[in-house]
């Protein structure tokens, strides 16, 4: 098991692995899927020192990614704070992977500054 910040060569598994929650009517609120030209632009946004995207690997194979996100950056009293994310490959859903990859990004918010995290739940996700 290795949780690892995203490189540039990751975007093509980013939009694969959200694909698949675009599809499946329940992890996302998007309704279409995305391209990796989509997300360019939004992935240059993010670097492991500001607001990271990382990667869950077991056995050199991507199993699922998660991101910190800015909370509505122009106000500076909410700089600390958050938006958390994670996608994980419907290979490899309920098997903890989710769990394990959110308690390492709430455990490396405070190597970032971050102080707070919330996250978008949608009334149709399903418990893990």
């Amino acid at each position: 098991m290795k949780i690892r910040f995203a490189e540039n060569r990751d975007l093509e598994f980013i939009v694969n692995i959200y694909d698949q929650a675009v599809n499946s009517g329940k992890a996302t609120a998007d309704l279409k899927e995305i391209s990796i030209d989509d997300r360019k632009e939004w992935f240059a946004e993010y670097n492991k020192n500001n607001y990271p995207i990382y990667f869950f690997e077991i056995n050199d194979k991507i199993v699922g990614w998660g991101s910190l996100s800015p909370y509505r950056k122009v106000r500076e009293g909410l700089k600390t704070t958050a938006e958390i994310s994670y996608y994980i490959d419907y290979n490899y859903h309920r098997l903890g992977y989710g769990k394990r990859l959110i308690e390492f990004m709430i455990k490396d918010c405070k190597r970032i500054g971050i102080n707070n995290l919330f996250a978008l739940l949608l009334e149709i996700n399903e418990q893990a």
